[in-house]
Formats: structure tokens, sequence, C-alpha cells
């Protein structure tokens, strides 16, 4: 999961919370 969030950080889009966060639940 660790590489998810850093690659959604990394692509910068406002969205980019949004799917860090439902990764962290899954």
């Amino acid at each position: 999961v660790g590489g998810s969030r850093i690659r959604f950080c990394r692509s910068g889009k406002a969205n980019s919370i949004e799917m860090v966060l439902v990764d962290a639940e899954v």
C-alpha cells in the first residue's frame, strides 16, 4: 500500500487525498 500512496502523491492531483484515504482504509 505504501507504494500506491507515494504514486498518488506524485500525481499531485486534487483527488490524490481521497485516493490515499481509500488505500489507507483498505
